[in-house]
């Protein structure tokens, strides 16, 4: 029995191998057919040297295989790395690279026209090709839109009709979320558990640790915890010892909850301090985050919102413009695609952005240099504060 399980495992360990090598082949294929679309149609001779990234973003992504089903991944082919398949292209001979001093990256220098395998690729339609016939059915649905609202800034950031209903307003807030230490847990613990208790000594208040909490709302926890505990009644008898007025004493578990982590090892805990200092230590515990609201959709996100961005550019012989970063004020990208693109007059595409770290972010491009309208549109339409958009026009105005 243990000889026939040993095999049975053994053979599927070999067919789990096989169908990871299939999968790496398969994938080696896309890769294949969408570099060499890029070097017969995309990449041009006068921007070269190209560094290896810029050349798989800007070249290699939108000219794969439209339909294919699959997002193009470097480390789900056979290759692994970026460097390693280029260097691999290169022995082939349909490239030449070389490291570029500065950044240490691979970088194409030149295209091989001539090789068999460049001049025989059969030209296919990209998922790039596929989008724009999707954004040009908008744009001929946007071309209905009268004149003179095309272009101008401030009729796509007025006109409420453009795109349907106006979006639920945008509420950002600042919340904090309370800190992990056993002592902070205890603070909550004493003030919910002496609520719930009743009688003439108890407190109606009502904190859930688990909750977030604004620096006011905050501070009426430490508040309610000096108050159960008689820690602010210096001199009258209430309080563990003796402090002056508008001070506080600290107790051991209200000085563990402040100074455990912060102290250095050999610091003196202060015994008692200011009723103000206090609440200070107390808020300063907490991680500060983020609470982000449109209508019913609610989210919190960790230290500061990271800004929408909005930046120029070309893509083959095109400019385009392109929007990153909105899904963090809860905007969907179909529907700001829409928006956009019945707003400005122009063609939209959404994309999923490449790379581990953009899993479920996505890209909206649009047609021309619309970087000036696109922010307007954010800010008008969306809510989105000014501060929070950061604009790069690499086209300089251009149109």
């Amino acid at each position: 029995r243990s000889e026939a399980a040993a095999a049975a495992a053994a053979a599927g360990v070999a067919a789990m191998t096989v169908s990871e090598d299939a999968s790496s082949l398969d994938m080696d294929a896309l890769i294949d057919r969408a570099l060499l679309q890029a070097l017969k149609h995309s990449v041009k001779d006068h921007a070269l040297p190209l560094l290896g990234s810029a050349l798989w973003a800007q070249h290699v992504v939108p000219c794969r295989l439209a339909g294919a089903g699959r997002t193009l991944d470097v480390k789900a082919s056979t290759h692994k790395k970026l460097s390693k398949l280029l260097k691999v292209k290169s022995k082939l001979g349909w490239l030449t690279v070389k490291e570029d001093k500065h950044t240490k990256e691979m970088a194409v220098t030149s295209v091989n026209r001539a090789h068999d395998d460049i001049m025989n690729h059969a030209k296919h339609e990209t998922a790039s090709d596929a989008a724009d016939g999707v954004a040009a059915a908008a744009e001929a649905e946007a071309s209905a839109t009268p004149d003179e609202y095309k272009g101008a800034a401030a009729a796509a950031a007025t006109r409420d009709d453009a795109s349907g209903s106006k979006p639920a307003k945008l509420t950002l807030s600042k919340v904090l979320k309370p800190g992990s230490s056993t002592a902070i847990r205890a603070v909550f613990a004493a003030v919910n558990e002496s609520s719930e208790g009743g009688g003439d000594d108890s407190y109606s208040y009502s904190y859930p640790y688990e909750g977030l909490y604004t620096a006011e709302r905050a501070k009426e926890v430490v508040d309610a915890y000096v108050a159960l505990r008689g820690l602010d009644r210096g001199g009258d008898g209430g309080a563990v010892a003796p402090c002056p007025p508008g001070h506080v004493v600290l107790d051991p578990t209200l000085c563990d909850a402040l100074f455990k982590g912060v102290l250095k090892k050999g610091d003196v805990y202060p015994t008692s301090m200011s009723a103000s200092d206090v609440v200070a230590a107390w808020t300063n515990r907490f991680h500060p985050q983020i609470s982000v609201r449109r209508g019913g959709k609610e989210a919190t996100r960790k230290g500061e919102l990271a800004p929408v961005r909005i930046e120029s550019g070309t893509r083959g012989p095109k400019k385009v413009t392109k929007v990153t970063g909105f899904e963090a004020y809860l905007i969907d990208a179909v529907e700001l695609s829409q928006t956009l693109s019945a707003k400005l007059a122009t063609s939209c595409a959404v994309s999923d952005l490449e790379g581990q770290n953009n899993k479920g972010k996505s890209e909206v491009t649009l047609g021309g240099n619309k970087v000036t309208e696109a922010c307007e549109v954010m800010t008008s339409w969306y809510g989105v504060p000014g501060k929070l958009i950061e604009k790069r026009d690499k086209l300089k105005g251009k149109r």
